[in-house]
C-alpha cells in the first residue's frame, strides 16, 4: 500500500528530534538528509526563535532565505555538520 505524503509527514512528526531545538546555534552549520520529496542540504542558520530558524543553504548558489518551524519535519532532522 502506497503512502501519501501527507501520511508520512504525520510519521515524521512522531520521531524525535536529532538535534533538540534548544541546542540548534545560529552561525552553524547543519545537515538534512533526504526526506520525502526534499533533497540533502547542508545550511546554515542565520537567526532563531523560540519557534522559528532563518537559514541559508551553504551547497548551492542559491542565497534566499528560508524559515523553518520548530514543529517542522525539516527541523527534527537537523544534525551538526561534521568535517573529516
Amino acid at each position: 500500500m502506497k503512502r501519501s505524503v501527507q501520511e508520512l509527514k504525520e510519521e515524521l512528526q512522531k520521531i524525535k528530534s536529532i538535534t533538540p531545538w534548544e541546542d540548534i546555534q545560529v552561525n552553524r552549520i547543519y545537515h538534512i538528509s533526504p526526506i520525502i520529496s526534499l533533497e540533502r542540504r547542508d545550511i546554515i542558520i542565520t537567526g532563531k526563535t523560540a519557534d522559528e530558524a532563518t537559514y541559508k543553504r551553504v551547497d548551492n548558489n542559491d542565497d534566499k532565505e528560508g524559515k523553518m518551524h520548530r514543529t517542522s519535519v525539516f527541523a527534527r532532522f537537523l544534525i551538526m555538520r561534521k568535517k573529516f
